[in-house]
């Protein structure tokens, strides 16, 4: 099994995987990562990186489809080159991703460009973003519009 393995969710909109400290030791080819949401009849775990890399960041949905907080449960597994196979591996469980909250998505409120008197004003472009009220989606942001450019001349 991997020396360590941490999962980092505190305050954060996804998850740090952190896997022998950061260092991958020399007799691990590579990790195997999996996960499923906590506390559920689901007991199979699936399958997210095959890696060669000891530092991972994983973006599971914090939400389920109707709306409910998730929380994450994480193995993983060391393959040692010297025996051809996975280890025992590691679990953290219970891992919850924060939400994004209103204050995090604000639109920008940008007028349309104008011209006037054969000058450019007010021409730039710009994107409102929204959040969405569906709850599979509530915690993702939506470009609603984007804004030209405007010129004229006289």
């Amino acid at each position: 099994m991997p020396g360590s393995f941490t999962v980092t969710t505190t305050s954060l909109q996804s998850a740090t995987l952190l896997l022998d400290s950061g260092t991958k030791p020399a007799t691990t080819d590579h990790y195997l990562i999996k996960r499923k949401p906590s506390g559920t009849a689901f007991a199979v775990y699936l399958v997210i990186y095959k890696t060669t890399e000891a530092t991972i960041y994983d973006h599971p949905r914090p939400r389920s489809p109707d709306g409910t907080q998730l929380n994450w449960d994480y193995i993983a597994y060391s393959y040692i080159t010297a025996t051809s196979s996975y280890d025992s591996g590691i679990s953290v469980t219970n891992k919850r991703i924060a939400v994004v909250t209103d204050a995090q998505i604000q639109g920008s409120s940008v007028a349309e460009p104008t011209t006037s008197g054969g000058t450019i004003s007010n021409t730039y472009l710009a994107q409102t973003e929204t959040k969405p009220t569906d709850k599979p989606d509530e915690d993702s942001w939506t470009v609603t519009r984007v804004i030209p450019l405007a010129a004229s001349s006289q």
